[in-house]
C-alpha cells in the first residue's frame, strides 16, 4: 500500500470509530437501565358536578441522587385504563412540593422532562385526571428520577 492508500485507509477507521462512539454515546445517555416501574391510582374527582377539585395519586417513591440536581427526568407513560392515547397530567415531586410543572402527558409516549427547581432525595410522579370525572384510572409505565 502506498502511503496516500494508507492514510485514506486510516482516515476511513478513525471517521467509522468516531461514528460508533457518539452512536454508543448517546444511546447510552437515554438508555441508562436506571428506569423503575410504576402502577398507581389516579382517583376520581371528588364533586365532579361541581367542578370543584381533582383529587391527586403518587407512585412510590424512588430516589433521586444525582450531583445535577437540576437534571431532567423520564418518563415512559405505557399504560391507562381510560385507554390509548388518553391524557394524565403528571409531574416529580417531593412530598408536599412540585418540582416539575404540571403538564398533560399522552398514554404511549416517551417524555424527558425539565424540573423547575432543584431537587434530590426520595420523590415520586403525582397524578391527576384532566378532566373532571367520577371515574378514577389506574396508569402504569417506567420512570428514571433523574436522566443523567
Amino acid at each position: 500500500m502506498t502511503i496516500s492508500r494508507k492514510s485514506n485507509f486510516l482516515m476511513f477507521v478513525l471517521i467509522i470509530a468516531s461514528i460508533f462512539s457518539i452512536g454508543t454515546s448517546v444511546f447510552a445517555a437515554n438508555n441508562t437501565g436506571d428506569d423503575k416501574s410504576f402502577r398507581f391510582t389516579v382517583p376520581a374527582s371528588s364533586n365532579p358536578d361541581k367542578g370543584t377539585i381533582y383529587d391527586n395519586g403518587y407512585s412510590q417513591t424512588q430516589s433521586r441522587s444525582t450531583a445535577e440536581k437540576n437534571a431532567p427526568w423520564y418518563l415512559n407513560l405505557a399504560y391507562s385504563s381510560e385507554g390509548a392515547g388518553t391524557i394524565t397530567t403528571m409531574w416529580l415531586a417531593k412530598s408536599s412540593s412540585v418540582y416539575s410543572h404540571p403538564n398533560n402527558y399522552y398514554q404511549g409516549k416517551k417524555y424527558t422532562i425539565k424540573v423547575k427547581s432543584a431537587v434530590s432525595g426520595s420523590v415520586r410522579i403525582g397524578a391527576e385526571n384532566n378532566n373532571l370525572t367520577s371515574k378514577s384510572h389506574t396508569v402504569s409505565g417506567y420512570w428514571d428520577p433523574a436522566v443523567r
